[in-house]
């Protein structure tokens, strides 16, 4: 009811309102009796005051009508039934009493009676309660307040769906009379019967409700040892058992022994993980089925040459001989010349020299012999063979040869009369012992030793000898083995086979190298490391197997070669490869038997890495764990809110990856030993940009992404593999470098829910093509889009002026912004490269969309991927180069296009968005699947089963791989619609712009350290912006950057640093200062840390700009 309220003296109210309030008052009289007896009268104020009367809501007097009038209907206090005051409050609300409904603070055996002793009819369980505003329980809920112990409550609306209602239990919430008369039945011994009952702890007092459900499923799991003589409940601590129960385990631990490090070499590094990694170098075969006549001779000989270029370098015989020498200095200064022990040890170093010697002169020959039939064989053989002869002194030779010939042979024959003497000795001794113990068989079968023969042994040392030294008639020759650079030789050797690895530890597989097949060298070169860490156990076995697949997909276990585990105590960085022999099939089957070597380089590593990764979209961040060592796995999966509606669709995905470390805080040394203070930083090490409209447009995105790290990392060095000997680079030409070498990461990235993709339909627009080449155009269409709906694209592109064209004529030779000479061709892709894209959901955006001509590119100052495709392949047409576009779609940037060039027999995809160059072989091109590839002649559909692009068949000339749009009697159209003599402008100054970006620079990281002091060091300014102009040319002439890294460590020894230079082409300020932001290296929290700057701004033709910065944090050495 509404509170009462004073009336103040001076209002006066209308007559029309106190005629409605007098209305309203009787109605409230009329009620007063009924609201008197639930409510109680409210005390009455001493203060002496004229009150209001009570002003109702209409609603709430029709509320408490239909109060009324339920009361009167149900008649509860007139009604002569068994109900008590519990079950008639319950009446009030439903419109009858359920089955069981009992309170569960009361007693159960009394709510058990009362459910036995109600006489109608049971009513269905309520399964839902409506909250309307005319149901009982709202008028309940609203008016009448319940007491505290009342069961009451509202009811939620679930409701809990099962496939089949019979397979799931929910026990009852009382016991029923039949249930606890079974219960009295069952009898429980215990071996506690004896004990008097005083010493049986009482039993605590358990919810009712609770202990019932408890008691009916142990009844439903037949389990009746929980219940005692009288039916109730066991005490739990009869079942408690004082003993420790020992657990199975079906598996074998092996414990092992790790000495332990002493704390002041750990303090500077984390803790040492156990980690084996293997090396897989190259892979030789000596003989295979494919190998012709001329291959084998090639290999002999390369293998020949290849033992001795390794025994000279290492110069075994001089060395060896050099001993020799002085160990007999050391005979003849000795005071005991008659010593055995020396002799023997002189006897056994000149047959290891006689050998050495031997071998060498050996190989010599074996090479020139193999030489010879490779000449017979055919005149070019790919090798160039020289044969040096030195002129020496005959006569001296010939003085040198006779005393040496004298001095050894003179040792020899002492040295076997000294063991005639000894054996002689040992003889007779031996027959003493043998006459005291009587045994005359033994004497008999004992032989007499015998003496040396002169003439014999003259004849062998003089034998051995001349086949081990050169005679002094004989020149002294060298011989060197060269690849010639101007043979033409090709092997008829089939290359369709293909070759795995697969590492085994413990008898499980572990890793697998990627397929390889034989290169021009007639090598598989592997080249590649895996790193195990150890969790558990120090493995017991280490294998590895080796698979050969032909072009027929047939598998062949070739070999399986088991590794000696590595010595502890040896790191990887410290051994050296080592080969192992391997052989497989009969050696009397020339086409099964096969037989070779392989390097591997196995050895446990150290590796202070400890990399995580942060996903953000502007600054929303999220991380996965820290994972150890350089080839990390995470496995993890990460959500991240994307707001389709807003700005996030122009952004990009940001991937950072992260190296944690350790800082070591500690001053004082000698509290090393009880101490430890330390502080877990982040550094930076690169970053991987997935643009949002990728991940919008293509829904999922798997696959295996280049991390884009800086050229120079401060602070790190890099791993780079050891150099192969001199005799391999006279034999094995230059290539392209190894791609495995940088930094991927595998994702899966999916978006949900999935969306609707926006598509744009440009049929209607105006085609400026004739009728007879827009009839074949959609002819040649439906016809391979009914084959590869997947792949087929409309041949016909529109441009900005909305017309529609022939894609052939996107293609034509235009003017490029630069001299052309010996570099121009990686500067037009270092150019198109810093063209801004816009990257966005628009339709507009895609293969169907708007096409830019090479004048609206460059006005503009942004494109999209594709448009930079097509510039870059224009320059090309222009510098004479055999160019194609590539219509197809990338990870990074979806459906675009790409440029293919053809150097001779090989091709190169070049990434117009980043300017790389890859092999048409390499795994980790970003171009993964190809619809079309166009000329200015002609366009190709893809009809290859085949979608990855390194195993695609990329000549257009076979037609069973590709199929033509145009041929002699439909020609394409001519006709290129960029500007072929368009004029680039003079970039403007950026010194304005260069300052401008430093001072916003520092100005952030300064507002992000507002709780730290930033000193910022100006002195090494200048060459951080020196260094930064010197890496612009660097990465444009595609140069090794390691020599900057040396000057930095060189000049600042004193510091502990951090650092990096960031490259972007120049969109905007904010672009700058996010990536600024996201490399945390404003995170550092030493209280004597300097921060240093540098930017540079490398300008190119039409305002084209390469912006360079160069962070650096220095913090002085103790």
């Amino acid at each position: 009811m509404a509170d009462s309220k004073t009336k103040s003296p001076r209002k006066r109210r209308t007559r029309a309102r106190h005629r409605k309030r007098q209305s309203q008052s009787k109605i409230v009289k009329q009620l007063q009796p009924n609201i008197t007896a639930t409510q109680p009268e409210p005390p009455k104020e001493t203060l002496i005051a004229r009150k209001l009367k009570p002003q109702l809501n209409p609603d709430y007097i029709q509320e408490e009508l239909e109060i009324k009038s339920s009361l009167e209907r149900l008649k509860i206090d007139d009604r002569n039934d068994s109900f008590d005051d519990y079950a008639r409050e319950v009446l009030f609300f439903v419109d009858s009493i359920p089955e069981v409904y009992y309170d569960a603070h009361e007693n159960l055996e009394e709510v058990t009676e009362q459910a036995e002793s109600v006489p109608h009819e049971k009513s269905p369980s309520i399964r839902t309660v409506s909250n309307a505003q005319d149901s009982p329980t709202h008028l309940a809920s609203s008016y009448v307040q319940p007491e505290e112990d009342l069961v009451i409550e509202p009811y939620k609306l679930e409701r809990i769906t099962f496939d089949d209602e019979n397979l799931l239990f929910i026990p009852s919430k009382y016991v029923s009379e039949d249930i606890k008369e079974t219960l009295q039945e069952v009898t429980v011994h215990s071996e506690k019967e004896s004990e008097s009952v005083s010493s049986i702890p009482l039993k605590p007092d358990l919810d009712e409700a609770n202990k019932s459900r408890m008691i009916n499923r142990l009844l439903e799991e037949e389990q009746e040892e929980w219940f005692d003589a009288s039916g109730d409940l066991a005490n739990l601590q009869n079942f408690i058992v004082d003993k420790r129960v020992k657990g199975v385990c079906g598996k074998k631990f092996i414990p092992y022994y790790v000495e332990p490090m002493p704390m002041s070499t750990t303090a500077d590094q984390l803790p040492m993980e156990r980690t084996v990694k293997i090396l897989i170098g190259k892979l030789r075969f000596e003989n295979h089925p494919s190998f012709d006549e001329v291959v084998r001779l090639r290999l002999k000989l390369e293998q020949c040459y290849k033992q001795y270029y390794t025994n000279r370098k290492l110069k075994v015989v001089p060395v060896l001989q050099q001993k020799l020498d002085d160990l007999r200095e050391a005979g003849k200064e000795s005071s005991n010349a008659d010593d055995m022990g020396l002799k023997m040890q002189r006897r056994e170093l000149r047959k290891l020299v006689y050998k050495e010697a031997k071998s060498e002169r050996q190989l010599e020959q074996q090479i020139v012999k193999i030489w010879k039939e490779l000449k017979d064989k055919k005149s070019d053989q790919g090798y160039k063979l020289t044969i040096n002869s030195e002129e020496t002194d005959q006569q001296e030779d010939k003085d040198n040869w006779n005393d040496r010939y004298a001095i050894e042979l003179g040792e020899t024959i002492e040295e076997e009369q000294e063991l005639y003497i000894k054996e002689k000795q040992d003889y007779k001794s031996y027959l003493r012992d043998l006459e005291q113990n009587i045994d005359e068989a033994e004497i008999a079968a004992v032989q007499k030793p015998k003496k040396p023969d002169l003439t014999r042994l003259k004849q062998e040392f003089g034998k051995s000898f001349g086949e081990s030294f050169r005679s002094p008639e004989e020149p002294l020759i060298s011989l060197v083995l060269q690849k010639d650079t101007e043979s033409s030789f090709e092997s008829n050797m089939k290359k369709d086979s293909r070759y795995k690895i697969r590492f085994y530890i413990d008898e499980k597989h572990v890793a697998s190298t990627m397929s390889r097949q034989f290169q021009n060298n007639f090598l598989v070169d592997f080249n590649t490391s895996f790193s195990v860490k150890l969790t558990t156990k120090i493995p017991e076995t280490m294998k590895i197997e080796l698979y050969e697949k032909n072009r027929l997909k047939i598998k062949l276990k070739l070999a399986e070669i088991f590794i000696p585990l590595p010595n502890s105590n040896e790191l990887f960085e410290d051994v050296e490869y080592v080969q192992y022999e391997f052989s497989s099939g009969k050696l009397f089957k020339s086409n099964e038997y096969r037989n070779g070597k392989i390097d591997l380089k196995v050895a446990f590593r150290a590796s202070n890495v400890r990399p995580y990764i942060t996903i953000s979209i502007k600054d929303k961040i999220l991380r996965t764990s820290t994972a150890d060592g350089t080839n990390p796995t995470w496995n993890e999966q990460l959500a991240i809110p994307l707001d389709a509606n807003s700005d996030q669709m122009r952004r990009y995905l940001s991937i950072d990856l992260y190296d944690e470390f350790m800082e070591d805080l500690l001053e004082d040394d000698r509290s090393r030993p009880t101490e430890v203070y330390q502080r877990i930083s982040s550094k930076w090490l690169g970053q991987l940009r997935i643009p949002i409209s990728t991940i919008y447009l293509n829904q999922r995105i798997e696959g295996t992404f280049e991390i884009k790290t800086p050229p120079i990392l401060v602070g790190y060095t890099r791993t780079n593999s050891n150099e192969s000997p001199e005799y391999a680079s006279m034999l094995i030409g230059s290539s392209l470098p190894d791609m495995r070498e940088l930094t991927h990461i595998s994702l899966f990235i999916n978006l949900e829910p999935n969306v609707e993709i926006p598509k744009i339909d440009t049929n209607e627009l105006e085609c400026v093509e004739l009728e007879q080449t827009k009839t074949r155009v959609y002819l040649w269409f439906e016809e391979y889009r009914n084959e590869f709906p997947s792949r087929a694209k409309l041949p016909l592109v529109t441009l900005l002026s909305g017309k529609r064209v022939c894609v052939t004529r996107l293609l034509g030779p235009v003017n490029v912004p630069f001299v052309i000479d010996e570099n121009v061709e990686r500067m037009i892709r270092r150019y198109v490269s810093l063209i801004p894209v816009y990257y966005n959901t628009d339709a507009c955006s895609q293969l169907e969309g708007i096409w830019l001509t090479n004048r609206e590119i460059i006005n503009i100052m942004c494109a999209s991927p594709k448009d930079l495709g097509v510039l870059l392949v224009c320059f090309y047409l222009i510098l004479e180069f055999d160019a194609y576009l590539v219509l197809g779609h990338s990870l990074l940037t979806g459906d675009s296009t790409f440029v293919l060039l053809r150097e001779g027999q090989d091709y190169f995809i070049v990434d117009p968005t980043s300017g790389k160059k890859y092999n048409s072989t390499d795994t980790y091109c970003p171009l993964t699947r190809i619809y079309y590839i166009v000329s200015q002649d002609n366009v190709w559909g893809n009809i290859q089963k085949e979608n990855r692009v390194f195993l695609t068949q990329l000549d257009v000339g076979k037609s069973a791989y590709w199929r033509p749009l145009f041929n002699r009697s439909h020609e394409a159209p001519t006709g290129c619609i960029h500007d072929g003599n368009f004029l680039y402008r003079n970039p403007l100054n950026v010194r304005d712009l260069q300052k401008t970006i430093e001072r916003k620079i520092m100005k952030k990281i300064a507002f992000w350290r507002t709780h730290r002091k930033t000193v910022w060091n100006r002195y090494i300014s200048d060459q951080l912006r020196y260094a930064l102009s010197a890496l612009e040319v660097d990465l444009c002439m595609e140069t090794n950057t390691d020599r900057h890294l040396e000057v930095f460590n060189q000049l600042f020894a004193s510091y502990k640093i951090n650092g990096f230079p960031i490259n972007l082409p120049y969109t905007n300020l904010s672009t700058i200062i996010a990536q600024v932001k996201s490399t945390g290296i404003h995170l550092n929290s030493e209280n004597k840390v300097e921060f240093s700057l540098g930017v540079y701004i490398k300008e190119y033709p039409s305002n084209i700009y390469s912006v360079w910065i160069f962070l650096v944090s220095l913090v002085p050495k103790m």
